[in-house]
């Protein structure tokens, strides 16, 4: 058999069994979609890790939410934590549609085949809830900046005297406050006045953008820095887990759900904390709603405190 013969001679054998079987094939770089997805046209694990936490972001119901969490949670891209909460529906919904194809991952994909449609249905609804929001929001804020310094004062003296019997004794456990911003009500009169009973005391820090808040722990003359909305947080410290949670509000309603910024930051960190606290909203009489119009990813609180009233109306079972 001469050498041409031979270079075309089929191979009758494996490699390992004909040592001199020649094998055609290309460099590694041909298997690589074994090692990614990517290579085929498919999106990329942080692609469908993004594509996740923005679906999260929406308001589903449980069992949904569920299987949205266990599907990011599967990725190794992060925490199976939602995006912002203030999401497109129907921008969404077209993401979606658009994903679906490139999705390598059959059982997902067939899990979300019927999202798109329940997106675009709910897209106007929700839509109008966020338009009414804002313009409560901004309603609510002007005529809280309008009390007089004197008047405020007033308010925050009487909230104080209804708040502090419901927070835990100190060896509790810290409770959590926060620094008064735009006209809250000012929680810092209490917090010193705890701080001299030997309770502990933590303030909540903004760590990124739509990611629940962690806590430090807060006494008097700690080294503070300026935070998310140059709000000052404790500047060091590791996290704490409150026993009771003191938040601020804007809105709320006889059901216990309260109307805050629109950051949803208070009520991402209350769902995933494994042992939800003691969660008291603290505001003015004036800032109280017919309804907030609750979307599924709202927490209400335990109890409601203003100058005038304690409102004990969890929309909710506590965990």
């Amino acid at each position: 058999m001469n050498g041409a013969e031979a270079k075309a001679r089929p191979m009758i054998a494996t490699p390992e069994e004909d040592p001199n079987a020649t094998v055609a094939c290309s460099s590694p770089p041909c298997f690589l979609h074994e090692l990614d997805p990517g290579y085929l046209g498919y999106l990329r694990q942080e692609e469908v890790a993004a594509l996740l936490r923005a679906l999260l972001a929406v308001p589903w119901p449980d069992s949904q939410r569920d299987m949205l969490r266990r599907h990011l949670a599967a990725l190794p891209a992060g925490p199976a934590e939602a995006g912002p909460l203030d999401v497109a529906p129907a921008a969404l919904a077209r993401r979606l549609r658009d994903a679906l194809p490139r999705l390598y991952d059959h059982a997902l994909r067939d899990e979300l085949q019927a999202l798109p449609d329940l997106l675009e249905s709910r897209a106007s609804g929700w839509d109008a809830i966020r338009r009414w929001r804002k313009a409560q929001r901004e309603a609510l804020l002007a005529n809280r900046l309008a009390i007089p310094r004197e008047a405020r004062e007033g308010l925050d003296a009487a909230i104080t005297a209804r708040l502090g019997p419901w927070l835990p004794a100190a060896g509790a456990g810290p409770i959590g406050f926060y620094w008064p911003f735009k006209g809250e009500y000012d929680p810092r009169p209490l917090m010193h006045a705890l701080h001299r009973q030997g309770v502990r005391l933590a303030l909540p820090v903004v760590v990124a953008k739509a990611q629940p808040l962690v806590f430090r722990e807060w006494w008097p003359g700690i080294r503070m820095a300026p935070g998310a909305w140059n709000i000052p947080a404790p500047a060091e410290g590791g996290p704490a887990l409150p026993a009771a949670l003191v938040v601020p509000l804007l809105g709320f309603d006889e059901q216990g759900y309260r109307l805050g910024y629109g950051g949803g930051y208070y009520d991402r960190t209350l769902a995933v904390w494994p042992e939800r606290p003691l969660a008291i909203g603290v505001g003015h009489e004036l800032a109280r709603l017919e309804t907030i119009q609750p979307q599924p990813h709202d927490i209400p609180m335990d109890m409601i405190v203003t100058e005038q009233r304690v409102i004990r109306a969890s929309a909710r079972p506590r965990r």
